[in-house]
């Protein structure tokens, strides 16, 4: 099955984490701080099987195409609210159990600390714009 739009939409939604892997890569070598990129492999692995089930639910309800915009702002950040929140209590859960490294530091220089932030720039960015969206709309 391919991936379809809404869960195309939800991976490109956490394209703000790609730089900061790629910062880390490029900064520490991975087998010395194997546990500094857990929590990449989290975030990855989250959002990649919640963008799956998302695309799964369209397929079987085909709610995306029938959906209007402000439908559709709802369903992204709603399952990119949902979808963070999982990678953040998969990242806290490891945490507990000594599973993640912070690259000698701590959680508080983490990409991580972005994640709730994240959410709220959609919820308003994307409110903006479907409201810029609808007003023009109504005046053509």
């Amino acid at each position: 099955m391919s991936m379809r739009k809404p869960g195309t939409y939800l991976l490109l939604m956490a394209w703000w984490i790609v730089p900061f892997f790629l910062l880390a890569l490029a900064s520490y070598p991975v087998g010395a701080y194997r546990t500094s990129y857990v929590p990449f492999l989290a975030a990855f692995t989250v959002i990649a099987v919640c963008a799956f089930l998302l695309s799964h639910l369209d397929a079987r309800l085909d709610f995306w195409e029938r959906s209007g915009l402000w439908r559709k702002y709802f369903v992204l950040t709603g399952a990119y609210a949902v979808t963070i929140g999982l990678v953040l209590a998969a990242t806290l859960t490891m945490d507990a159990f000594y599973l993640v490294g912070y690259f000698g530091g701590d959680a508080a220089g983490s990409f991580g600390m972005l994640y709730l932030p994240s959410v709220i720039v959609y919820f308003v960015s994307g409110a903006l714009f479907c409201a810029a969206a609808s007003v023009l709309k109504r005046h053509r």
